[in-house]
């Protein structure tokens, strides 16, 4: 679950968008997360890093995610 203390919602995540969320701390680039992802679940690499950006995308339009530069998400 992620709560926007701003916007005062809540919403509720799978366990590999948490994954995800985790990893988003300014250090890992998108690649970086789906290779982390791909690491963990049994599925292609291209539809593991299509479905991490999508979801990166939604982080970001809905302001619970900022660039952090060079690639880097936080």
């Amino acid at each position: 679950m992620l709560y926007d203390s701003v916007e005062e919602t809540a919403y509720a995540i799978s366990e590999s968008a948490a994954l995800v969320w985790e990893l988003c701390d300014g250090a890992h680039t998108a690649t970086a997360i789906g290779e982390e992802l791909a690491a963990v679940y049994d599925a292609p690499a291209d539809v593991i890093a299509r479905d991490v950006a999508a979801l990166l995308d939604r982080l970001l339009e809905l302001g619970l995610l900022e660039r952090a530069g060079r690639g880097t998400v936080s």
